[in-house]
């Protein structure tokens, strides 16, 4: 005898399954039943619902966006990753408007140094990190995994800052032993050495990667031409040490910050101050740029952090709930969030539009002295001054 099997005609009832049912399909329980188990409290049941509701076309798709706004982030985060890779344009809208760092988890802690951690920077590719530590080391860590890949040697005081060149397989430090140097990225060569005339406090490279901004506690920013291994510009009018630097992303600016509690608005070609910047209470530790140029924003030893509108200069708002120094901050990627780390232990997510914090990332049970994110914004870095390293990522 013949058996004739045959998949689900419109008007019938499909029992489970891998597959998606014909467009009309009755699913058992149907989109009713779905929306009815989506309002119970029982966060796995929602969770289930979730995951069948996008068998139900455009209905099913604006249910899972609705979950977005659910009470429960278990609830919040599951839409979110049924959304992630949707090519739908309501699905895309809606994931523009929602904030995925708020389910940043730790996935790897390093032991990294012997002592802090003060700068931390991600390669232009994302995969390899570079941390900066007291312990005179440079070391290069690979993303995925945390295993160390080198450790650089040759400076002979703390290392206060490190960043990758978008353009070269370089590497760049600055330290308090008065020296910028520059190593080869791939392995553990020190390819030059710039002198200076006091501490480097921080370090910046151009987007083009042709300049290397260094801030210093003679308070002045010096600018180095990289391809001719020189001293170009010397940036003069803070009162104090420039402790943070930061080149824009069109490349004609340069910020600064200093223990005198300005910022600077520089030219970077003619060297001619622009803005100064008044709002802090101490010593300004980090600046940043947004990744569009609009925005800067600026933290400090009086805990906050400023936002300023880079155009005009004018103050856009104040950040507040960090409980003390506010050490470094970094945005992501698209412009939306900034993070923050602190001497009050913590890493703090904002969401820049509303000025709002989104979340406080645990973990950190000392001092938390250096943030990146990677280039894609998958992930983030966090360093301490107990020596660790956080790699945090969203899962």
């Amino acid at each position: 005898m013949s058996m004739n099997f045959e998949g689900p005609k419109y008007d019938d009832a499909v029992m489970g399954g891998h597959h998606s049912p014909p467009p009309g399909a009755a699913v058992l329980g149907g989109l009713t039943g779905i929306q009815t188990r989506l309002a119970v409290v029982d966060i796995p049941v929602k969770v289930s619902a979730l995951k069948e509701a996008l068998n139900y076309g455009q209905a099913g798709l604006e249910l899972v966006i609705d979950a977005l706004k659910d009470d429960s982030q278990t609830v919040r985060r599951s839409a979110f990753l049924l959304l992630k890779h949707r090519t739908e344009p309501m699905a895309i809208a809606a994931l523009k408007k929602f904030n995925p760092y708020r389910f940043f988890e730790c996935i790897h802690t390093i032991q990294a140094h012997r002592s802090w951690v003060l700068s931390l920077a991600f390669s232009p590719t994302g995969r390899q990190i570079a941390s900066a530590s007291k312990d005179k080391t440079i070391k290069l860590w690979v993303r995925d995994t945390g295993r160390k890949l080198y450790t650089l040697k040759g400076h002979s005081h703390w290392v206060s800052a490190v960043a990758y060149s978008p353009r070269s397989p370089i590497l760049v430090s600055g330290s308090w032993d008065y020296t910028i140097k520059l190593w080869q990225r791939l392995g553990e060569s020190e390819l030059h050495s710039f002198p200076g005339d006091s501490e480097i406090y921080a370090i910046a490279i151009s987007p083009d990667g042709e300049f290397i901004a260094g801030g210093s506690g003679d308070k002045t920013i010096k600018l180095i031409d990289i391809a001719k291994k020189q001293q170009v510009r010397t940036l003069v009018g803070h009162q104090g040490y420039a402790m943070a630097v930061a080149f824009s992303p069109n490349n004609q600016l340069v910020a600064s910050g200093s223990s005198d509690k300005t910022i600077k608005l520089w030219h970077r070609e003619t060297g001619k101050e622009l803005y100064t910047l008044t709002k802090h209470g101490e010593q300004v530790c980090a600046i940043a740029f947004s990744p569009d140029g609009k925005i800067l924003a600026s933290s400090s030893f009086d805990q906050t952090i400023n936002l300023w509108k880079v155009q005009t200069g004018r103050h856009i708002c104040t950040l507040l709930g960090h409980t003390h120094w506010v050490y470094a901050i970094a945005w992501s990627p698209d412009g939306q969030t900034l993070a923050s780390c602190s001497r009050d232990n913590t890493v703090k997510l904002w969401q820049v539009k509303t000025g709002r914090e989104i979340r406080t990332l645990p973990g950190h049970t000392r001092a938390t002295c250096a943030v990146a994110f990677s280039p894609d914004g998958q992930t983030l870095a966090t360093g301490g001054d107990d020596g660790t390293i956080k790699i945090w990522e969203w899962h």
